[in-house]
């Protein structure tokens, strides 16, 4: 999954990934990307010609500006409640899809409709193949095969051979963006705690990416490594 581009293309606006696992099937993502697949994107905005037109290189690549005003917010991913992420990177995938901004991963995982493991009635987990119909004698877990409610896998601030121009900044249950800390009639409440299961490992940078400024791992309120 990606929130820039696929190859290409100018964002002329934030990236921004929430995903809340509330009024839909199990979330389960195999890699996430805060930026594009193979596409550039920079909160500095894209070169353009006389006409106003996005300028591109020579491999047909649009030409992203590196320095001046920034015109959109910096990339974010926010994950609130979900079955299963394999990896979640801040940035994109790709040696072109190098991100000019700096990218924030935020892991405040409430429990999801799902998390007691509980079955929707009579869902289809392919709409073509009347076969795999489900009833409530089994559990979402038992028929997806999710190995455990609410994990990821492994979490990079940066990309995925993807380069970032700027800091990166990943926090884990700081609570800083948890947006369930209000109830209905907008009044604040203590936020459940819920435990964070990461199966793999955690990285400010990227996996074999350049990161030109600051990475900054945050776990818990306090604690920062």
């Amino acid at each position: 999954m990606f929130c820039g581009n696929n190859t290409g293309g100018a964002v002329r606006g934030k990236l921004t990934v929430n995903v809340d696992e509330t009024g839909c099937w199990p979330v389960m993502i195999g890699e996430l990307y805060g930026g594009g697949n193979q596409a550039g994107y920079s909160v500095y905005g894209y070169e353009v010609d006389g006409e106003g037109k996005t300028l591109r290189d020579g491999d047909g690549n649009v030409v992203v500006k590196t320095e001046g005003a920034r015109l959109y917010g910096d990339p974010e991913v926010n994950l609130y409640s979900f079955t299963r992420i394999g990896k979640v990177f801040g940035g994109g995938y790709g040696k072109t899809a190098v991100l000019h901004g700096n990218t924030h991963v935020n892991v405040e995982p409430i429990p999801g409709i799902y998390a007691d493991g509980s079955a929707k009635p009579d869902f289809v987990l392919n709409s073509s193949d009347e076969s795999q119909r489900e009833s409530n004698d089994r559990t979402i877990l038992e028929v997806l095969g999710a190995d455990k409610i609410g994990s990821i896998g492994t979490i990079y601030g940066g990309g995925n051979a993807g380069a970032v121009y700027g800091n990166t900044e990943v926090k884990i249950g700081t609570l800083t963006k948890n947006k369930h800390v209000k109830d209905k009639d907008d009044n604040s409440v203590e936020p459940e705690e819920v435990a964070v299961t990461i199966t793999g490992n955690v990285f400010g940078g990227g996996n074999e990416a350049i990161v030109s400024g600051d990475t900054n791992v945050t776990i818990g309120n306090n604690a920062s490594l």
